[in-house]
């Protein structure tokens, strides 16, 4: 409502009290004077204009006038608007069913478990299913299918669920981040243990593997899905009830007979594969089982967020076969025998895209490290990791005493706890685990000035190893954060990218060069790997300054201004991270400073011809090659994910070789300019990553060089299991 003329003839007065006339305020009567006008159609015409996602704002609108504008139980948060006007179906615990709503039912559940494993409310997901609260009411009903099959199937759910939920609780997670935590303790049937559930889910199967009939096609399907709903709770009591070494190897085995059942449901011809997962489609008595408004009944501090089923049986398969995958392969965590093996392996886990589950990796972590014992071993402590990083990556030269003095031991326990937050940094979100790898640079060079402030008892050749593989984890925090940063797909700009290349190729420089120091010049596997992957990112910045040459871009343009390059890498020089003004620096004569907009500036000027850069990339793919064939005998649990990077990196390097030999063969003067999409940087395209990637990602790559891979080489780069690919494939886009 808008004000309009004043009335003239109103009275500019009032009776008091006392009957005389009584002057209004000055504000009274201006409100007074005023007449109001709806303007709400004007404001639903202007809406109607707008295009999606666009919104008006006042120019002096901020974010905190929105966030104010709605307080906390305002009714305007009521998670009640909005509410379907179709009746639902009123639920009776006992109201016959057939097999195939048995079967739907317990595959609709398995839906709302499945989506609560990506981080949602219970009451949102698991919760939302009937009958979980009238479990005890299935007892006294007169089908023996449902008496037996249903309750068994829906009370493992129960049980899955519980044990997810005390995993959840180890603070391994986000909240808000990785899991909403509110109302993520499922606390019913209490009474009945994992032991009590197991035993009802094998009667359940023997009920089924005797019935007498084929239940229309269902007594086998039914069977799997009971078999599966036993292996996978078995998988995850061995996994939760003080795991150890020798229970936590026969998850696997039990994961991979999960796995099976899953296989043999979708293959059977009654499992609706390629149907949509709809709850709202089912017939009454399904509909009825699951109350998707059921959260509204629940209090809460905060509206609910938006929950995605998955869209299709198919897919509901997927995710299924997804948590089985990524459980199978997080318990080999605990078999692994030295450092360098759980490094690889957590670099290689942090890669895989799709992200594993918010509960996967929590699993990880605590397999990895409970209190003071890694891996599930009590011989192995925290000091003990310290010790075996220092000896895997100095190749046997940096030895710690064993009976040192308490300074010695300070410094020890400082060491382990450090390791434990870097791994701990790529089990976490990718941007949580960026967030922690950047705030350890400061820690790192602290722990650097310790060695230098406290009186260790160690041989000067020692202490100066000692402070070099400090300073390798911070260069190597330095690096993984950069390599985050294009998973995260920060740099946009071929400017941002030509910036980050240069520094990945300087930090990659400097990480192998310390390594060579801790080993007296031994070049261990992964100093290899880091020396290559900084060659990559040079001649990825060789070939995108040529990509701006050949589109007619003055170079002046593409100069990367100081204040925007300083304030990208202010993380890595800031004063209390930086090792150039440090003494171990000088003693080893390395180059400084490290990182420096001058030596950018510099290096933007250095032009490689393309016969220098084949030459480069050639080399790099000859290494790549070696490397992979020499470690496929090797027996390690890192070996199927290092295969993949390598993989990965082996295909980035052909890409860049077909990218340079288009260049060096054509010139813009001699292109077709009738050809509308002509063999040029624009037409090419390399991506490495999978075939599922999201529809949202073609904008992201707009103007990039993306190279339309046979479906057979996109395999080249995925984990083990579907639809996985390794994030090293967005490094080198060009």
């Amino acid at each position: 409502m808008l004000p309009s003329c004043p009335a003239h003839d109103r009275p500019e007065s009032s009776p008091g009290e006392d009957g005389r006339q009584k002057k209004l305020p000055k504000q009274e009567e201006d409100e007074e004077d005023r007449e109001w006008t709806d303007i709400t159609p004007t404001l639903i015409q202007g809406a109607h204009q707008l295009a999606k996602n666009e919104i008006l704002i006042a120019p002096h609108l901020d974010l905190i006038d929105i966030i104010s504008a709605i307080e906390i139980m305002d009714p305007r948060m009521d998670s009640g608007v909005g509410r379907s006007t179709q009746p639902d179906p009123q639920f009776d615990p006992l109201q016959p069913l057939t097999a195939s709503e048995v079967a739907t039912i317990i595959d609709l559940s398995l839906a709302c478990e499945v989506t609560w494993y990506t981080g949602r409310l219970l009451s949102q997901t698991v919760l939302t299913s009937s009958y979980l609260r009238h479990l005890d009411s299935l007892k006294s009903h007169p089908d023996q299918v449902v008496k037996h099959v249903l309750r068994a199937s829906l009370l493992g759910l129960v049980k899955s669920c519980a044990i997810v939920s005390d995993e959840i609780s180890k603070d391994n997670l986000r909240e808000n981040e990785d899991v909403n935590s509110e109302q993520q303790t499922i606390d019913i049937y209490e009474d009945i243990d994992v032991t009590q559930t197991l035993e009802a889910l094998d009667e359940a199967y023997s009920i089924l593997k005797s019935w007498p009939n084929e239940l229309d096609g269902y007594r086998i399907p039914l069977m799997e899905r009971v078999r599966f709903r036993i292996e996978f709770l078995y998988s995850l009591a061995l996994l939760s009830s003080s795991p150890t070494v020798e229970t936590v190897s026969q998850v696997e085995a039990h994961l991979d007979s999960a796995l099976e059942a899953l296989g043999c449901t979708q293959r059977d011809p009654t499992y609706p594969a390629h149907s949509t997962l709809s709850f709202s489609a089912q017939n009454d008595p399904v509909r009825a089982a699951f109350n998707l408004n059921f959260y509204q009944t629940v209090s809460s501090n905060s509206p609910p967020r938006p929950v995605y089923f998955p869209h299709s049986f198919a897919f509901l398969v997927d995710m299924t076969r997804r948590i089985l995958e990524e459980l199978s392969l997080v318990s080999q965590v605990a078999l692994a025998n030295s450092f360098s093996d759980w490094m690889s392996f957590f670099h290689a886990f942090s890669r895989r895209e799709p992200m594993a589950f918010p509960f996967v990796r929590s699993y990880l972590m605590s397999l990895f490290q409970s209190g003071n014992v890694i891996g599930l071993d009590p011989d192995r402590s925290l000091n003990w990791l310290a010790k075996d990083c220092m000896t895997n990556l100095s190749a046997g030269r940096l030895c710690f005493p064993s009976n040192g003095s308490d300074t010695n031991t300070y410094m020890l326990n400082r060491l382990a706890g450090f390791l434990v937050n870097y791994l701990s940094a790529f089990a976490a979100n990718r941007a949580r685990g960026r967030r922690i790898l950047s705030n350890s640079l400061s820690e790192w060079k602290s722990l650097y000035n310790t060695t230098w402030v406290n009186q260790l008892d160690l041989a000067p050749s020692t202490l100066q190893r000692l402070q070099a593989l400090i300073y390798y984890f911070s260069i190597e925090s330095g690096l993984q954060m950069t390599l985050m940063g294009f998973d995260l797909e920060l740099y946009e700009l071929d400017d941002d990218r030509r910036a980050m290349w240069w520094v990945v190729e300087r930090l990659s420089e400097r990480a192998w060069l310390l390594l060579k120091i801790l080993s007296d010049g031994a070049e261990s596997l992964d100093a290899k790997l880091i020396r290559i992957l900084g060659k990559l990112a040079g001649v990825a910045g060789q070939l995108t300054r040529r990509k701006n040459k050949h589109a007619g871009t003055p170079p002046s343009e593409f100069r990367l201004r100081e204040a925007v390059f300083e304030r990208r890498i202010k993380l890595l020089k800031a004063r209390q991270a930086n090792f150039d003004d440090s003494t171990l620096v000088s003693e080893l004569d390395l180059p400084a400073p490290l990182l420096d907009y001058q030596a950018f500036v510099s290096s933007e000027l250095v032009v490689l011809t393309p016969t220098d850069l084949d030459a480069t990339l050639q080399d790099i793919k000859d290494q790549l090659l070696e490397i992979l064939f020499l470690n496929r005998r090797h027996n390690t649990i890192s070996i199927l994910q290092l295969q993949c990077y390598l993989n990965c990196l082996i295909k980035s390097t052909k890409n860049m070789i077909q990218i340079n030999q288009t260049y060096s063969s054509s010139r813009p003067a001699e292109m077709d300019p009738g050809n509308d999409e002509p063999l040029s940087l624009k037409t090419l395209k390399i991506s490495s990553s999978s075939s599922n990637s999201n529809d949202n990602d073609n904008g992201h790559q707009r103007g990039r060089i993306q190279l339309d891979e046979h479906p057979k080489n996109q395999m080249d780069c995925q984990l083990i299991g579907l639809g996985y690919s390794d994030l090293a494939s967005k490094w080198f886009i060009i």
